[in-house]
């Protein structure tokens, strides 16, 4: 059990390093051009970041939404089997 904890310590220190040394290669400036309207100058890794955390928060909200879609649908298919076992002849069994 402790090399476990020993090694998801160097895993995540890897990772740390990696994400490091990713920030500090993209530091450059860029301009980002919002439908020509708006022009940004940020950072290329501020800009990943941001797109990062998009698609993070609409892979949540539609996750969230297919589980509210699967719950209904389970609800209706629970109520369509109630309703056929009332309708079904008592002396089936």
């Amino acid at each position: 059990m402790k090399l476990l904890k020993i090694l998801g310590w160097v895993l995540k220190i890897a990772l740390f390093i990696i994400i490091l040394v990713l920030v500090l290669d993209n530091m450059q400036a860029i301009d980002f051009n919002i439908f020509g309207i708006y022009h940004i100058k940020l950072p290329l890794i501020v800009l990943l970041l941001v797109f990062f955390v998009i698609g993070i928060v609409m892979g949540l909200v539609l996750g969230i939404l297919r589980g509210f879609a699967s719950k209904a649908d389970m609800r209706r298919l629970e109520k369509e089997i109630e309703s056929l076992k009332a309708s079904r002849p008592i002396n089936q069994l």
